[in-house]
Parts: C-alpha cells; structure tokens; sequence
C-alpha cells in the first residue's frame, strides 16, 4: 500500500473507528499505517421489508426511545413493516438491504493515527468531517421504508456514542479525565488513565457491550 498499489485488507470490529486501533494492536508501526491507509468501510446486512406485505407503521415507542429519537424523529418517512405473508414465510422480512458506513483518512485522523488517539477520539474527528455513521445510514434506510427500526436495533452497534463522550474527554497524553455527570447518568469508573493493554472479550451480547463502553 505504500507503494502506491491498492490493498484491501478484512478486519472484523464493529464499526470502522476500531479498526485502527486493532491494526496498532497487531504491530503496524502509527507511522507506515498514516500513510498507507486511505479508508475503511464497515458494512451491516440487514433484514429488507417484504415488499408483498409490507404496511405503513410508526415504530414503536420502544425503539425511538432506545435510538434516541424522540426529539429527532423524520416528519414525512415511508415507516414501512411486514405483516407476514407466504412470500416471507411469516416473518415479515425477505432479502437484505447493505448498512454502511465510510471513514476516509484526512489529516486530522492521521494525526490521530499517529498519536495513538482511542477509537471514540477517531469516531468523532471522522463524524466530524461528514462521516455517516452505521446507526445514522441504518435510521435514513428505516426512514426510507427498507428496514425497520427494530432491525437497525438488531443488527447496528446502538449505544449512542455521545453518551460514552459526556462521561469521558479524551487527553492527548493518552488518558481520560471525568467529565460532568448529568443527574440520573450511569457513573463513570473511577480510573485516572487507560492502560495501553488491550483485551479482547469473545462476546457479542448488546448488554455486555454497552456495559464494556461505559467501563
């Protein structure tokens, strides 16, 4: 790749943010990865809504709460769910429909690259110059009528990362510092610095995940 050749490379994370931070952990210099890496695309199935029966439907109060959408919802979206018919076998689903989510290296994320910054730091820089993120493509496809909300919280890493941000702020010098905790917050582990040893937890659950973020 630094020859100027194009390699394409799989790495399983559960968004694009941490497939930086694998790759430092995998002992690939912060210098040689700047300018190698061009991108790293990060890409979700999920369940499509049958088209034979699919129906105009809210979603439920439940998934706009555990989104985070109630004072965001889209005005005038084709909210489409399956009612179950042969075609689907019931299940209100046939096909799938592609979520994705782009990062592309400027020069703010090579610094950060460099630097060794945590993955949330990577996350926001990139959101920060336009990135859409999986959960944000998988709403607009459900907005669209292809999924359902349901499905994008199935299938999407959802705990929203403003939450982990308003707990934590990131140092350049590698450690994180307590924000503020609104009343009613989880509260943060009492940890001066982060420790540069990685761990990996063979486990998928969302519970276990969400908890994993805060920690």
């Amino acid at each position: 790749a630094q020859a100027g050749d194009l390699l394409l490379a799989a790495l399983r994370t559960n968004d694009v943010a941490p497939s930086i931070p694998r790759l430092l952990d995998l002992g690939v210099d912060p210098h040689q990865l700047t300018s190698a890496l061009t991108g790293v695309l990060a890409q979700r199935l999920a369940r499509r809504v049958c088209p034979s029966c699919a129906v105009y439907s809210e979603p439920s109060a439940q998934a706009v709460a555990d989104l985070g959408l109630e004072s965001v919802m889209y005005a005038g979206c084709e909210w489409l769910t399956g009612q179950g018919c042969p075609q689907c076998r019931g299940t209100g689903y046939q096909g799938r429909v592609a979520i994705h989510e782009l990062l592309e290296t400027n020069d703010e994320i090579r610094d950060l690259v460099s630097t060794r910054a945590p993955d949330h730091v990577i996350r926001d820089a990139a959101k920060r110059h336009g990135m859409v993120t999986l959960l944000d493509d998988g709403i607009a496809k459900a907005a669209e009528g292809f999924t359902t909300l349901e499905e994008v919280l199935r299938v999407v890493p959802c705990f929203p990362a403003s939450r982990v941000n308003d707990l934590f702020t990131f140092q350049p010098n590698g450690g994180r510092r307590h924000a503020p905790v609104a009343s009613g917050s989880p509260t943060p582990v009492n940890s001066d610095a982060v420790s540069s040893r990685a761990i990996l937890v063979i486990e998928d659950d969302a519970d276990t995940q969400a908890l994993l973020r805060l920690i």
